[in-house]
């Protein structure tokens, strides 16, 4: 007996080092989020480390540049108990905008499968994301309707986000 117990002790420890206890996605954060595919205006966005570029047009010097901003936050989205990813990206199109939106990543078979994104605004000032009972919350600053784009943005704004049949939709309050 006071062979056996130690055995059996030295062995669960062993198990517990070598086998993962919760069975997420392989490439968890950030790198499979950071490798997804999302959706921009209609327009796929493959990242790569967490950028993407492309050319504005065809022969065009102009590039059109998305990456990450901050880092993803993880939360289940769609009730299956895996740990899915909420994050901003921003699109810089080459002129004078710079685009923000929030976007998905949902684990399945151990990989991440990117969402589209839903528009936040132009030159904002991300603050905060979320995920909450399913619901992604993203805070940021936003210029007030009445002050020009120069503007710094000082208004706060909350946005409320749903994923449903694998797409992200803006909750109407």
């Amino acid at each position: 007996m006071r062979i056996i117990i130690p055995l059996l002790l030295g062995c669960s420890l062993a198990a517990l080092l070598v086998c993962p206890v919760h069975a997420g996605p392989q490439d968890r954060a950030p790198s499979g989020v950071l490798n997804a595919t999302y959706l921009i205006e209609k327009q796929a966005v493959q990242l790569v480390n967490g950028r993407a570029e492309v050319q504005a047009a065809p022969g065009s010097a102009s590039k059109i540049t998305t990456g990450v901003f901050g880092k993803p936050t993880y939360g289940d989205l769609n009730g299956d108990d895996r740990e899915d990813a909420a994050l901003f990206l921003v699109q810089d199109p080459g002129g004078s905008g710079t685009f923000y939106y929030v976007a998905a990543a949902i684990a399945k078979n151990g990989l991440y499968r990117g969402t589209n994104a839903v528009f936040l605004g132009d030159r904002i000032v991300p603050r905060s994301i979320q995920i909450r009972n399913g619901v992604i919350v993203a805070e940021y600053d936003d210029r007030h309707p009445d002050r020009p784009m120069v503007a710094e943005p000082s208004m706060g704004k909350t946005i409320y986000i749903t994923l449903k049949e694998g797409h992200l939709t803006a909750i109407k309050l």
